[in-house]
């Protein structure tokens, strides 16, 4: 599993009962992994690829220490995003976006 993971409502795997399960076998509509040292980002880029192949719609790989972030999407060339730049989500909600500026802002320190 990535290490963020978010599901459209309607996608939560549920109980008979109707709880929400304790464990989710589907993939995320958004898989997002970040990188940490000793990671290889081609790794995580072979993981967003494999996720977006196997049914999830967006995959995010987040680079600190580039301030990048990696858009991967089904059929769709890798796009590269940074500061000022937004990532729309309209797949998974329409008019939902990421502002790219906003998640590195808690790196920024005064």
């Amino acid at each position: 599993m990535p290490d963020v993971s978010l599901y459209c409502w309607d996608r939560i795997p549920r109980t008979a009962s109707g709880r929400i399960a304790s464990r989710f076998l589907l993939l995320p509509d958004v898989a997002i992994e970040i990188w940490s040292p000793g990671q290889s980002i081609r790794e995580l880029a072979e993981k967003c690829e494999w996720f977006v192949a196997n049914g999830s719609r967006v995959a995010l790989l987040i680079d600190h220490r580039r301030e990048t972030i990696r858009v991967y999407r089904p059929n769709t060339p890798v796009a590269i995003r940074r500061r000022g730049d937004t990532i729309s989500l309209d797949e998974i909600a329409p008019g939902a976006a990421l502002d790219v500026a906003a998640i590195f802002a808690a790196l920024d320190v005064d």
